[in-house]
């Protein structure tokens, strides 16, 4: 991770501090960005949880330097895409917004492809940092609402935010979470014991269980016209496919197949109002395509 020191400097820390939060020693640290020594998959996610990203943005970054999108930081840095604020969507039949956290550059495309409406798809596909994946019709929708964090809160009792909804948990604590209820060997060696101690506190906490987890990191919702809400596991790939389409044109037909009981589910597009993806789904699916394809 030789471009782990790039990163460090852009969020402002020594190689001290860094060391420090990690529980390693700085000499550790200064291997790694040199590039005599590798963090281990625990470390890994232990860094990514201090950058408020994820292991896959990290590596991303190491290899192409790809901008990092991160929940904690808002630095003047061109390396790390920071935390913006909010962005609010009004289904039909609802009425309070459903506030996603955003960064500022997702915040700057949706702003242009909402004033440039002519000259893109009709949909709109965006992502969160509470490990959410969005596949919007702004027609549909009652409204849109963009609410910088450096703002006042809303003064129309329309600020309800669900339990991760202020900055995120971050994409490894999402991941985490998964393994502490259906993985109990990854869990104990993908995570570093403050990262454990971490998750099961937020288990404890919010009083997660097996179906609460469900719903937070495997069901696909879907808000229809009517104002009805539709929740069940999608297979991956069909969220993956219309996620793709919707962000290329308007889609043709809306196809999701329950992934549990294999029940197959058809929404016209035009009732479509929204369809909310847990984001480490959809990124899992596109890992799936790439080696399709690569085979």
């Amino acid at each position: 991770m030789k471009r782990l020191k790039e990163l460090r400097k852009a969020l402002g820390l020594t190689q001290a501090a860094l060391a420090d939060h990690l529980n390693v020693s700085q000499q550790t640290v200064a291997r790694w960005e040199r590039g005599d020594a590798e963090p281990n998959f625990a470390m890994l996610r232990d860094i990514a949880m201090l950058m408020g990203t994820s292991v896959d943005d990290l590596l991303e970054y190491s290899v192409g330097r790809a901008k990092i999108p991160s929940q904690h930081w808002s630095p003047q840095d061109e390396d790390i895409d920071g935390f913006w604020g909010h962005i609010g969507l009004l289904p039909p039949g609802r009425t309070k917004s459903l506030w996603y956290p955003i960064t500022e550059n997702e915040c700057e495309r949706v702003s242009r492809i909402i004033s440039e409406r002519d000259s893109f798809s009709g949909w709109l596909l965006l992502t969160t940092l509470n490990n959410k994946a969005l596949i919007v019709n702004p027609d549909l929708l009652q409204r849109i609402r963009l609410l910088d964090d450096a703002a006042d809160e809303p003064d129309d009792g329309d600020w309800d935010l669900s339990i991760d909804g202020y900055q995120g948990w971050g994409a490894e604590v999402y991941r985490g979470i998964g393994e502490f209820f259906w993985d109990e060997d990854k869990f104990e060696v993908k995570n570093s014991p403050s990262l454990k101690k971490s998750i099961c506190d937020l288990v404890e906490e919010h009083e997660l269980d097996e179906e609460a987890a469900c719903e937070l990191l495997e069901h696909t919702k879907i808000y229809l016209s009517s104002g009805s809400q539709i929740s069940f596991k999608a297979v991956r790939g069909g969220v993956y496919e219309l996620a793709t389409e919707a962000d290329c044109a308007t889609p043709s037909t809306i196809f999701l197949e329950n992934d549990y009981s294999g029940e197959l589910n058809y929404f016209a597009p035009k009732h479509v109002a929204l369809v909310e993806v847990p984001l480490t789904e959809y990124l899992e699916a596109a890992k799936e395509m790439m080696a399709e394809l690569d085979s």
